[in-house]
């Protein structure tokens, strides 16, 4: 399982914290493999109403740290074109995606050195924000 936060610091910073398989859960087999736990620490800055830039570090316990930064552009009301680069192992990313009322959909690709091109697509939903006054 895992779990995560987001704080929005003021207008323009948020600081998000994400654990994942934080129990060290294992898979039953013969050789007793672990799935490992992986721990994120992101920032993003809204530069202004259209950009905004990104940085996360993620430590997967026994590996190295992983840093990854990001861009996003409204290049038209409510369209977004995204890209990004992750360090160790490299990876460039670059994606598009769509905010319409309470949905959020996206479609992005992935191409790391190793394992090719990867490509996914999300759709998020978005309920209303409570007022807690």
């Amino acid at each position: 399982f895992d779990i995560g936060i987001q704080y929005k610091i003021n207008e323009v910073l948020c600081l998000g914290v994400y654990v994942f398989n934080p129990v060290r859960v294992k898979f039953r087999s013969l050789n007793k493999d672990k799935i490992p736990i992986i721990m994120r620490l992101g920032l993003s800055y809204l530069v202004n109403d259209d950009f905004l830039i990104t940085g996360e570090i993620e430590e997967n316990f026994g590996h190295d740290f992983s840093f990854r930064f990001g861009l996003e552009y409204e290049i038209y009301k409510n369209f977004l074109i995204r890209g990004g680069f992750q360090f160790k192992p490299e990876m460039l990313t670059f994606g598009v995606g769509y905010d319409y009322k309470h949905f959020i959909i996206e479609v992005s690709a992935q191409m790391n050195q190793r394992l090719g091109t990867s490509l996914s697509s999300s759709m998020i939903f978005k309920s209303n924000k409570r007022n807690t006054t």
